[in-house]
């Protein structure tokens, strides 16, 4: 079914990018381009319009830009269009699906910037929802089944509130090593904290015992411990740790630093975590 939907999917999807503007990213381009400058049109949609298998730049570029996210998966299936700015913008059909368990894939485009250095980061997302007819070889039928597109994650004022939503209870503090907390998403089963802006420190926890952090990076190393008699796992490069995960046999945690931590002080910071959630 996937398949019978991708050819009319990015047809329709691609010849919309002719009239949109689009905010290229200045990183990397501070010579040429300055912050929140519009780029009118540009995009080059009905020759860049292909599998992204077809395309290895915008194929490298994707993994470089989504190989680091955590609590979201995505899969590209079509390059949409591409722009020349400083550098290149990307837009790139994918399935996103929510790293927790029943999450279902959903539609999205990702807006993708490669600078001239060739770093790549996402500039920003586009839930779509759609109602398509099935193609055959008589023509397009009725077709009853909309994708909903629809992001999993909604954005919540205090833990309290995301709480409530989630059915998860939740102990955290609102600073963590003097940084602030600034966000606060859940879904049914997950909630997902982050801490410090731009993101410092990604607190998460969900139902069930699974690994719900999202990271697939390849560590340096790996440590298996024990911390308030609950066994944590530890990765890490060097002497600085990214990511732990441990469960205490009815919810799954994960904490996630993004540019890496001391290791006395992570396990400073979930050992008072596990001990807050003792008895949630």
């Amino acid at each position: 079914m996937k398949k019978a939907l991708l050819l009319p999917l990015a047809l329709l999807l691609g010849t919309c990018l002719t009239a949109c503007s689009f905010h290229s990213n200045s990183q990397g381009s501070s010579d040429s381009i300055e912050d929140n400058i519009t780029i009118d049109g540009g995009w080059n949609t009905s020759k860049s319009r292909t599998a992204i298998d077809n395309n290895p730049k915008a194929k490298a570029a994707f993994e470089k830009a989504t190989s680091s996210l955590v609590g979201m998966e995505y899969e590209a299936v079509s390059l949409l269009g591409t722009q020349t700015v400083s550098g290149t913008n990307y837009s790139v059909l994918c399935l996103g699906t929510g790293v927790f368990p029943g999450a279902q894939p959903a539609w999205v485009i990702l807006y993708i910037y490669e600078d001239p250095d060739g770093n790549c980061s996402i500039l920003r997302e586009q839930n779509l929802t759609l109602d398509i007819s099935e193609e055959t070889d008589t023509g397009y039928e009725d077709y009853n089944e909309s994708t909903q597109i629809a992001n999993p994650w909604c954005d919540y004022a205090t833990i309290d509130e995301a709480v409530q939503a989630s059915g998860v209870p939740f102990m955290i503090p609102d600073m963590l090593s003097g940084t602030p907390r600034t966000s606060i998403q859940a879904t049914d089963c997950m909630i997902d904290v982050i801490y410090g802006e731009p993101e410092v420190l990604r607190l998460r926890k969900a139902k069930g015992t699974e690994d719900i952090s999202g990271d697939y990076n390849e560590y340096d190393f790996e440590e298996n411990m024990e911390l308030e008699n609950t066994p944590v796992t530890l990765k890490g490069n060097r002497d600085q740790v990214f990511l732990a995960v441990w469960n205490d046999g009815t919810c799954s945690y994960a904490y996630y630093s993004t540019n890496g931590i001391d290791s006395a002080a992570a396990r400073e910071q979930i050992t008072t975590l596990i001990q807050a959630n003792h008895e949630n």
